[in-house]
């Protein structure tokens, strides 16, 4: 190599010459943070996923703990309540409505043809169910199943519960009410 082309990069050096030595200046890098395998043992890091088959994740859903959360809304002589079952699991959110209860109260009179809708909205979709016209309004819990298990990014999701209330002779009074989780 000549004198010139080891003082000054801006000459014309061969793109062979600066490539070579750039990638000696890696190799001696590399070389000098080299760490043990074993020390980098999931069971030294973090000792908690030790006992964790990453090739079995999903083998493990099981001991994730659902989350039991009632959702309720009123608009004048009617109540309505949803519970529900919610939980993260690798990237997912799962989820599955157990029970509602629709009260009318003060004498309120009306049929049993309520509605119950329900949206999840998150950043990487929406996923809706809607009730039959038939959702009793006695104040009695009534077992209600639907779920999901939908993908959601930045590990949040709002749940909204659109109550339909069942009036005689009038137009139906409805509530919407919400909650933002996040996992």
């Amino acid at each position: 190599m000549s004198n010139n082309q080891t003082t000054n990069i801006n000459d014309d050096l061969s793109n062979e010459v600066l490539e070579k030595a750039h990638l000696e200046k890696r190799k001696k890098l590399r070389s000098a943070i080299r760490v043990s395998l074993d020390k980098l043992k999931p069971s030294i890091l973090e000792p908690e996923s030790a006992n964790i088959d990453s090739n079995n994740i999903k083998g493990k859903t099981s001991e994730i703990p659902w989350r039991t959360d009632t959702l309720s809304g009123s608009t004048g002589n009617y109540k309505g309540e949803l519970t529900f079952q919610h939980r993260y699991v690798d990237g997912r959110l799962q989820f599955k409505t157990t029970a509602y209860r629709i009260t009318r109260s003060n004498g309120q009179s009306g049929g049993n043809k309520a509605n119950i809708n329900i949206l999840i909205d998150n950043s990487a979709g929406q996923w809706s169910s809607f009730s039959p016209d038939s959702m009793w309004q006695d104040g009695q819990w009534h077992p209600y199943e639907r779920n999901t298990d939908m993908r959601i990014w930045d590990k949040w999701a709002t749940v909204y519960i659109l109550f339909i209330f069942d009036k005689p002779n009038a137009p139906d009074p409805d509530v919407t009410v919400s909650k933002q989780y996040y996992y």
